[in-house]
């Protein structure tokens, strides 16, 4: 039986810094999310789309996350 991933929902995070903490002076990183992504979207235009809009982000950037959600189905045989 084969089981068929099909990608059903796609995320694009984007990672930055939000200040430091005063006790312990470690970076807070946080995520900035945007969905409506189509799930065929190639992953060098999501970079090249997240690189754009790092640029003009007041915060300094981290990466570029791409989160898939998917849906596990049971394939004909």
């Amino acid at each position: 039986m084969a089981i068929e991933n099909v990608v059903i929902k796609t995320k694009l995070k984007i990672e930055y810094t939000d200040g430091y903490n005063e006790k312990t002076g470690e970076e807070i990183v946080k995520t900035r999310d945007y969905g409506n992504i189509k799930a065929s979207a190639k992953n060098e235009d999501l970079y090249d789309v997240a690189h754009a809009m790092s640029s003009v982000m007041a915060a300094p950037t981290h990466g570029y996350l791409r989160c898939d959600e998917s849906e596990l189905l049971k394939g004909d045989e």
